[in-house]
């Protein structure tokens, strides 16, 4: 049996030799291939962290806009109030005898002036089930000529 080894002993050697080497080719390979696939999550994962903070940037300003947009819807509402509704029903009250008796009804000018103040601010129903209001351009309300002229008419028509 010994002679049987010591022919076949370097036939074997060369096929382990052999074999390490696939072995060790095949384990480099695996390794490079893990390597290479963590560098493509890392460029995937640099990637989308760039596109979210390019959406987070462009998603802000849309919200900026937005809420300016909305300031200005408000400041717009509280100028149309400050300047046409309220002095308006002002007039009318101060003009008005029969508000100063605990039992009088609101005049008809004060009901023109109220309805004049619902129709100017009117809110539709808009399809998705949420409210709409039209609102009077900042740039008009804040004109001196015209704030307070139709309230202004109303009384002294009123009065004659």
């Amino acid at each position: 049996m010994g002679a049987f080894f010591s022919r076949i002993w370097p036939h074997l050697l060369v096929v382990a030799a052999v074999l390490g080497g696939l072995w060790y080719v095949d384990h480099r390979g695996y390794q490079r291939a893990r390597k290479d696939f963590q560098m493509d999550q890392l460029k995937i994962r640099a990637m989308f962290d760039g596109l979210l903070r390019d959406s987070e940037g462009r998603m802000a300003g849309v919200i900026r806009f937005q809420d300016r947009d909305l300031a200005d819807k408000i400041a717009a509402v509280k100028v149309y109030h400050r300047t046409i509704i309220q002095p308006a029903i002002e007039k009318e009250i101060a003009h008005d005898p029969a508000l100063a008796r605990p039992d009088a009804r609101m005049s008809d000018g004060l009901w023109r002036q109220l309805n004049a103040a619902l129709a100017g601010s009117a809110c539709s129903r808009r399809a998705d089930g949420g409210i709409e209001c039209a609102l009077p351009a900042a740039a008009t309300v804040a004109r001196p000529d015209v704030g307070d002229a139709g309230a202004g008419d109303v009384a002294e028509r009123r009065t004659e």
